[in-house]
């Protein structure tokens, strides 16, 4: 006896079944395949694109397994089944399907790359997965999230991996009374004396164009400067700027450069405001 169309209930069921079987089971080889190659190391971007065309790949057959083999391509039946799945989704539909098209977005333009390092709202973060519906970001405290793809498209992504520099500030409070050219070249020296602030440290290594494009031909651009940031009847305030080549190492390489500063003083007798 037929359900619907020419499609008896037992095949109905085996379609639906088939087709929920087919998206755990290119979930679960994705992931795998994902895991074997990041124990492996291989962070070649068709390492990175590879579990997802497996996983996707995976769905399209069980999808066309299930249309052509099972409901003999009965398009009542297809209808009454994708209907079936849709009462699940049915009140997110709007929103899931936001998330894929802005997911195919970012995989099509690749404007987030797996590994990179980016800022969103506010958190410096890690991109740990991209899918069709969602992202997920390890932010630098251990937090995971989990975003969903149309944030990418309607908010403001900064993204560090692409870049080859970038400037980092501190503040330095000098008391009054205390030689304010001496202390700025102690913090001078100090910056250009660390092995992880331009110009020691060299840029990321980029191809003949991008450096050409990237790099201004201005190299003192990039050298530490110290500003007179604020002066009052107790304290002149200076501020350091200087340029790093991995936004990860920020906050230690200010905690060394600062250190070595105040170590400084103590020799030259500056006191800090």
């Amino acid at each position: 006896m037929a359900l619907i169309g020419n499609v008896s209930l037992d095949r109905f069921v085996l379609f639906i079944t088939v087709i929920v079987a087919a998206v755990i089971i290119g979930n679960l080889l994705g992931a795998y395949v994902k895991k074997y190659f990041k124990q492996n190391e291989k962070k070649h971007w068709f390492f990175v694109l590879l579990p997802k065309l497996i996983m996707y790949s995976i769905y399209s057959a069980g999808l066309y397994y299930g249309v052509y083999h099972i409901i003999k391509l009965d398009v009542k039946a297809f209808a009454a089944a994708f209907g079936i799945i849709g009462l699940a989704i049915a009140f997110s539909s709007q929103q899931i399907f936001q998330n894929m098209i802005a997911g195919a977005f970012i995989l099509i333009d690749r404007a987030l790359h797996e590994g990179e390092y980016i800022e969103f709202s506010g958190v410096l973060c890690k991109v740990e997965d991209i899918s069709l519906r969602k992202t997920r970001l390890r932010a630098v405290d251990g937090r995971l999230m989990t975003v969903p793809n149309s944030a990418f498209i309607t908010g403001t992504i900064v993204n560090y991996s692409r870049s080859l520099f970038y400037k980092v500030t501190a503040t330095i409070p000098v008391g009054q009374g205390s030689d304010i050219e001496k202390a700025r070249s102690i913090i001078y020296q100090a910056a250009v004396e660390h092995p992880e602030v331009v110009p020691r440290m060299q840029p990321k290594k980029k191809s003949l164009i991008q450096t050409m494009l990237d790099i201004p031909t201005n190299a003192k651009k990039f050298e530490p400067k110290i500003w007179v940031k604020s002066m009052d009847k107790e304290k002149n305030v200076l501020e350091v700027s200087c340029w790093i080549t991995s936004i990860r190492t920020k906050d230690r390489i200010l905690s060394e450069l600062l250190q070595e500063v105040k170590k400084q003083f103590e020799k030259e007798g500056i006191k800090l405001g």
